[in-house]
């Protein structure tokens, strides 16, 4: 009976199902459809997440290289004293520097000039010492190479305070491994370019004092050099009168004896360099005790011997006042000069037409016979180089002039160095310092060069 009501069932169940079928067909369907878009939709929603996850990790790696671009481009920052061996090379630099120990300099320095030794043996009658010195130092063009910007205070003999600077150095390694001072990049033939000057350094200086670190510390110090200057009128008259003036003469200081000119024409060939090119000292006389009598009391020697005769200067010298070496310095003859001579004196002096009147010359830098003088060099027998100008042989600081012919600029105070240009008559210039050397650097259309001082005295 049991199993009657079982096949029963089944076959209640068969027929609902034959019945039925298009219903339950749908039915299955529908609920694999709706297994697969929920197979679908939850695949979707992961892989939105990981490229949610790409997208994010993606957006951080360029600003990662971004960050990196610009720490890369991102100029270097000074390094303040932090390579001792620098530092002690700058101190031994400076410490010869104020004493005037050339040889000690060469150690530290090359290549080390003629020119720039002199001018070390000027300033170091003036100054007594560096103090404060701090070296910020950068890379340089090579590995064990450095740029570095030194900031120093200079004291001079007798004033208080110092005056505040700053110079740029270019420091190279030797074969073994010691620091040295590529001396082309230094502060003097930077201004001077005896020493011609590589392009790819020059770029290299021009872009690093261009940095903004490098700027500041520039601006900085002028600053304090300016109040220093202001605050101190001895120093202010040391810096801007005193040093340029010695400078110009070439002299160490005011009260250092004459000294003997080159006998050469070809090292004479230059303007004169005040009382450093002087006769030699003659012997003292009329003092039992050898002191010289005062002023006042010597009488000008009489010529033993009146001529009338043209005369050449065989070398840069000195004209003076009254025949005696320490005499008022009234000139300055040029090799090749001419004067008219009309008399002469025992103790060697020859006297001459000079400015209106009556001037004196050692008789031993005189000729009869006009000497070769090197090309470039001919003295102008003008009004103004033969007494109207009174002997100057330098133009004022500051002093601007309109030229009436035109004129070379060089970059350095060399006939054979590069025109920065050449200035047309009606330009202007301004002075900025005449040397001893017979050169004037000037500014002309907003850049600076050398112009021969004869020239512009004559202008």
């Amino acid at each position: 009976m049991e199993n009657q009501n079982q096949d029963l069932d089944r076959k209640k169940i068969v027929d609902f199902c034959g019945k039925n079928i298009r219903y339950i067909a749908a039915g299955v369907i529908l609920i694999i459809l709706v297994i697969v878009l929920a197979v679908t939709v939850a695949g979707a929603n992961k892989n939105k997440e990981g490229q949610k996850e790409e997208n994010v990790a993606g957006e951080e790696i360029p600003q990662d290289t971004e960050k990196d671009q610009e720490a890369e481009n991102k100029p270097e920052e000074f390094a303040v004293d932090a390579i001792p061996e620098i530092n002690t090379l700058m101190q031994n630099y400076y410490t010869a520097y104020a004493s005037g120990d050339t040889a000690a300099l060469e150690a530290c320095v090359t290549p080390l000039t003629d020119l720039e030794k002199s001018y070390i043996g000027i300033m170091s009658q003036y100054a007594t010492g560096y103090e404060n010195i701090h070296c910020y130092t950068k890379k340089g063009l090579a590995d064990g190479e450095y740029a570095v910007s030194v900031t120093s205070d200079m004291r001079f003999e007798g004033i208080e305070n110092t005056a505040p600077g700053l110079s740029f150095f270019y420091i190279r390694t030797n074969e073994s491994g010691a620091y040295y001072i590529d001396n082309v990049y230094s502060p003097f033939n930077l201004e001077k370019r005896e020493v011609t000057l590589d392009s790819q350094m020059e770029s290299f200086i021009a872009e690093y004092e261009a940095q903004e670190d490098v700027a500041k510390l520039a601006s900085d110090t002028q600053v304090k050099y300016e109040a220093a200057l202001t605050a101190d009128e001895a120093l202010n008259t040391m810096i801007t009168q005193t040093i340029p003036q010695a400078l110009r003469d070439g002299s160490g200081s005011p009260e250092e004896e004459a000294k003997e000119p080159s006998e050469n024409p070809e090292e004479g060939s230059q303007e004169p360099k005040d009382d450093q090119t002087e006769e030699p000292k003659e012997p003292e006389g009329g003092q039992e005790d050898g002191n010289q009598a005062p002023e006042e009391e010597q009488q000008e020697p009489e010529a033993d011997q009146n001529t009338s005769e043209t005369v050449y200067a065989i070398s840069n010298i000195n004209i003076r006042k009254e025949a005696r070496e320490d005499s008022d310095k009234v000139g300055s003859a040029l090799i090749g000069q001419s004067f008219t001579r009309t008399g002469t004196t025992e103790d060697g002096w020859s006297a001459i037409e000079f400015d209106g009147g009556k001037a004196y010359i050692k008789s031993e830098y005189l000729s009869t016979e006009k000497p070769e003088v090197p090309e470039g060099e001919e003295p102008q027998q003008t009004e103004e180089n033969n007494g109207d100008n009174g002997g100057v042989n330098y133009v004022p600081e500051g002093k601007t002039l309109t030229l009436n012919n035109a004129m070379n600029i060089r970059k350095s105070m060399n006939e054979d160095a590069e025109k920065v240009g050449t200035a047309a008559p009606g330009d202007t210039i301004t002075v900025i310092l005449s040397y001893k050397e017979g050169w004037t650097k000037v500014e002309w259309n907003g850049t600076t060069g050398y112009i021969r001082t004869d020239l512009l005295l004559n202008n």
